[in-house]
């Protein structure tokens, strides 16, 4: 008999525990392999043994929102930290993985080349999604610090610093600045639409991948022999790997949308400012014939 799993499952949910709960189990029990690491097979024999303690019973907590599906309310300077710990933790583990198993010594379990493979490759990955997310979260501090740079220009904005009139060609780069803002917003909207189809489709893949799990805890349950046995306890640390790295492309997820929804607002105060400016720019130069003309044969001039 063998296993096999393609999705990402999360299976600390027993008797509908509050999602919260869950995700500070799952930091809890990455510590653990973490702190253990010269001890690794014992530490991953526990880890396993909670998580087949914790796995659900029933569906309930598989409707919760988890707190991986929500932008923390944290400041961003301590999910760095929170993120950085992690890093480090998944860098840990993926060092223990490569000193202590080869494929060697997990082949008499039954265990396919290809699925130690991609526990070896998944190891590097949640690492990865990892840096990827603190990188995510200096950009969001990036874009606020510009959004608050722009208000703040906007109110101490007493006008332009050369006298009107304005030529004609000057207030159209204004016009040009304006549709180039409102196109970027149009744009920033599109990316927020697939990003939300991303989680979504991130959430259903953890949410099927929970009842992997039970399935996977009910076989071990009844495994008829420790052979047997083994080979589900090794599939499970698979799955453990799975459910970290699922976790984590649905909170980096999370922080992109919150990116793209503050680029959305920096973008409509840049374009409120721009509209200020064009307004007084207008209104300081009326278009008279003699601009008109001239703006004209230009124009012709640059079709021919």
């Amino acid at each position: 008999m063998s296993w096999r799993f393609n999705r990402h499952p999360n299976p600390l949910n027993r008797f509908a525990l509050p999602m919260a709960s869950v995700i500070l189990l799952t930091s809890l029990l990455a510590g653990l392999v973490a702190g253990l690491v010269a001890t690794a097979p014992r530490a991953e024999a526990q880890l396993l043994e909670i998580m087949n303690q914790t796995a659900p019973a029933n569906q309930a907590g598989d409707t919760k929102q988890s707190e991986a599906e929500q932008a923390s309310d944290k400041p961003i300077e301590a999910q760095i930290q929170e993120l950085e710990n992690k890093l480090l933790t998944a860098q840990r583990r993926k060092q223990a993985f490569m000193a202590r198993e080869s494929y060697e010594s997990v082949q008499p379990l039954g265990i396919s080349l290809s699925d130690y493979e991609r526990k070896k490759f998944l190891l590097g990955l949640v690492a990865q999604t990892y840096e990827d997310h603190i990188d995510a979260l200096k950009k969001l501090t990036s874009v606020k610090n510009r959004d608050k740079d722009v208000q703040q220009a906007m109110v101490s904005w007493q006008g332009f610093g050369q006298k009107p009139p304005y030529s004609i060609d000057w207030v159209d780069e204004l016009r040009d600045e304006v549709h180039a803002s409102q196109l970027k917003i149009q744009a920033l909207g599109v990316q927020e639409d697939i990003l939300h189809q991303d989680i979504e489709s991130f959430k259903k893949s953890l949410h099927e991948a929970q009842a992997e799990f039970r399935q996977l805890s009910t076989q071990l349950k009844s495994a008829p022999n420790e052979s047997i046995a083994e080979q589900i306890k090794w599939q499970q640390s698979l799955l453990a790997v799975r459910i970290e790295l699922s976790e984590a492309k649905l909170q980096g997820a999370v922080t992109e949308k919150q990116i793209i929804r503050d680029s959305r607002q920096l973008a409509l105060d840049e374009l409120t400012f721009q509209e200020k400016k064009l307004g007084v720019a207008v209104k300081a130069s009326p278009l008279n014939k003699a601009s008109l003309d001239e703006k004209l044969k230009a124009n012709n001039q640059e079709k021919l």
